[in-house]
C-alpha cells in the first residue's frame, strides 16, 4: 500500500508540474541546475539539518538528526573549494564527528549538457584511536542533461580507504517556476531517484551499527561486499525560496531501502533536510566585496 502511496504522490507531482498548469521556469534558478548560467566569484555559507539521518537508504539504527554547516569558495571559472562539517546527536559533545574538504570543477559539454568531477578528503577529528575509518577519500563524475525543464542525470561516486565502496545514482528532476517576483521567487524540483552500490554497512565512511527491533545493538559486522545493484529508491520534493543572497531549501524525502541486512530498516521511510544559505560575490578584481 505504501508503495502505491508512492507512485501517486510522484505520478501526482509530475502532472502537478506540467506547462499547463504552473508557469515556465524562471530566471533565478540555482547555477548548479542551470547549464546557461554564468559562473562569477563568490562566497557562501550554508547551513543544514538532516532528520533524521540517512545515507543510500540507509541509517544507524537509531533516529538521529545531524547538522552539516558548508562554507565555499567559487570561482569565475566554476571551480568550487569547500569544507563541510558533521555533527551527529548521538555524539555526547558538540564536536565535528566528520569533516569533508573538498574540490569541484562544473563545466558544459555542448548546450544542455552540464559535468562536475570533484574530490573530498574525510578527516574524523573526534574518533577514537581504536575506531576504523575504512572510507576517507571521495570521489565523484556527475552528468546532467536540461531537455525542456526535464533533468535527467547520472552520478557515479568512488570511495576508498582501506575499503571501496562504488555508488551510482540514477535521476529524473523536473524544473517548475511557482512564484516570480522581483526580489524574491519560489520554485520547485520533483525528482526520482535510484540508488546502486556495492556495498551496504558503511555509511558516510564510518562502520553502521546494527540493532535489533528492540534497539540492541547486534553483533559488528566489520565489513559486507554484495554485487552492484539497488540499494535505495527515493522521491524527493525539494523547494526552494531564492532571494538575492539568501536561499532556503526545504526537501522532503520517501526512501525505501533494498537489499538491507538484519537490523536495518526494510520499509519505506520520511526524512527531510533543510538548507539555509547566504552567498556573497565577490568582485571580479582585487578590492572589497560588494
Amino acid at each position: 500500500m505504501y508503495f502505491r502511496f508512492c507512485l501517486l504522490l510522484v505520478g501526482g507531482w509530475l502532472v502537478l508540474a506540467g506547462p499547463s498548469l504552473l508557469a515556465q521556469p524562471i530566471e533565478t534558478a540555482s547555477a548548479a541546475d542551470s547549464v546557461s548560467e554564468k559562473p562569477v566569484r563568490s562566497l557562501s555559507f550554508s547551513y543544514s539539518y538532516m532528520n533524521p539521518v540517512s545515507y543510500r537508504g540507509r541509517t544507524f539504527g537509531v533516529h538521529q538528526f545531524g547538522m552539516m554547516p558548508q562554507l565555499t569558495y567559487q570561482t569565475a571559472t566554476n571551480w568550487h573549494f569547500y569544507g563541510v562539517g558533521y555533527i551527529w546527536n548521538s555524539f555526547q559533545e558538540s564536536n565535528f564527528g566528520k569533516i569533508d574538504l573538498g574540490v569541484e570543477k562544473e563545466g558544459t559539454l555542448g548546450k544542455h549538457l552540464a559535468y562536475t568531477l570533484g574530490y573530498e578528503r574525510w578527516f574524523f577529528p573526534v574518533a577514537e584511536p581504536d575506531e576504523q575509518q575504512p572510507l576517507t577519500n571521495f570521489t565523484e563524475i556527475y552528468l546532467t542533461y536540461d531537455w525542456h525543464d526535464w533533468s535527467p542525470a547520472i552520478g557515479t561516486y568512488y570511495m576508498f580507504g582501506s575499503e571501496k565502496l562504488l555508488q551510482t545514482d540514477l535521476q529524473l528532476s523536473r524544473y517548475v517556476g511557482l512564484i516570480e517576483r522581483d526580489n524574491w521567487s519560489l520554485f520547485a524540483e520533483p525528482l526520482v531517484k535510484a540508488v546502486f552500490a556495492n556495498q551496504n554497512t558503511l555509511v558516510n565512511g564510518i562502520y553502521q551499527l546494527q540493532f535489533d527491533r528492540r534497539g540492541r545493538p547486534l553483533q559488528a559486522v566489520a565489513s559486507n561486499t554484495k554485487p552492484f545493484g539497488l540499494v535505495d529508491a527515493e522521491i524527493n520534493l525539494p523547494i526552494t525560496l531564492q532571494l538575492p543572497r539568501w536561499s532556503l531549501l526545504v526537501d522532503p524525502r520517501i526512501a525505501q531501502p533494498y537489499n538491507t541486512l538484519p537490523g536495518e530498516r526494510t520499509k519505506p521511510f520520511f526524512y527531510a533536510v533543510a538548507t539555509i544559505t547566504y552567498s556573497l560575490q565577490l568582485p571580479a578584481s582585487h578590492g572589497q566585496a560588494r
